[in-house]
């Protein structure tokens, strides 16, 4: 996503964000393990997702909606675990 500290050129995207500067973006591959549905109630969806670091879910739920052909963001989110630690 544009806002993150992913690096173009030496620089955050996030800078680029801010400055309104339009920035040519690879695809990087992640690394999903499990995606569940839990809830379907239009036009909500809540889904739990299990993945690799690196990650941004916010990117995942837009993916999702292109491809689904009816868009797609994030109300909320709540991080169950990081590495060892869970909630």
């Amino acid at each position: 996503p544009m806002f993150s500290a992913l690096k173009y050129s030496g620089e955050p995207l996030y800078r680029y964000a801010r400055a309104q500067k339009p920035v040519e973006r690879q695809a990087r591959r992640v690394t999903i393990h499990r995606l569940q549905f839990l809830a379907f109630r239009p036009p909500l969806v809540t889904i739990e997702v299990e993945c690799g670091k690196g990650t941004y879910i916010r990117a995942l739920a837009h993916d999702l909606g292109q491809q689904l052909g009816c868009g797609a963001h994030l109300a909320a989110l709540t991080r169950l675990r990081v590495g060892p630690f869970a909630q």
